[in-house]
């Protein structure tokens, strides 16, 4: 666990700094913004394949899309 969060650190979460600095220096963009997407969906509205099914309990890469698109009733 220790490595996979250290490897999703390095590609996400640096890349993912440096873009929006690079944003905000180079191009002026004032308004940016990281965010790190926790929520585990409920149980019932697993939308993740067979062969994921593992991240119906956990907050996998792309969990946020149904939230962030308005797919989901989240109220």
């Amino acid at each position: 666990p220790m490595l996979s969060q250290l490897i999703t650190d390095y590609v996400f979460y640096c890349g993912a700094r440096y873009a929006l600095r690079m944003a905000n220096q180079k191009a002026g963009v004032t308004a940016t913004y990281l965010y790190q997407f926790q929520r585990v969906a409920p149980l019932s509205i697993c939308f993740w394949p067979p062969q994921q099914a593992y991240c119906c309990q956990a907050c996998c890469h792309g969990a946020e899309i149904p939230y962030a698109m308005g797919d989901l009733n989240i109220g």
